[in-house]
C-alpha cells in the first residue's frame, strides 16, 4: 500500500510546508521520475491557484497493487 498525499498539496502550503519528502527507496528510477514530475506538476499548479487534484489519478497509476492510503494525514485520532 502507498501512502498518497498529492491532493493534500495546498493544505501543506497553507500550514507553511516548504519541502517535500518523497520515498524511492527500494524503487525504480522510472517509478521516482514519475512521482516527482507528478508533485512538482501538483506544486506549481498550487502556487498558480489551480486545481491539483489531477496528482491522485498520475499517483494511482504508480501505486504497487491499486491500493492507497494518506497515512496519518487525514487519520481521525481518538
Amino acid at each position: 500500500m502507498d501512502i498518497n498525499a498529492g491532493s493534500m498539496i495546498v493544505a501543506f502550503k497553507a500550514a507553511g510546508v516548504t519541502a517535500l519528502k518523497i520515498e524511492g527507496r527500494q524503487r525504480g528510477k522510472g517509478y521516482v521520475t514519475e512521482v516527482v514530475r507528478a508533485f512538482r506538476k501538483a506544486v506549481d499548479a498550487a502556487e498558480l491557484g489551480r486545481d491539483v487534484t489531477e496528482i491522485d489519478s498520475i499517483l494511482a497509476t504508480l501505486s504497487e497493487g491499486g491500493r492507497q492510503t494518506t497515512g496519518a494525514y487525514r487519520k481521525i485520532w481518538r
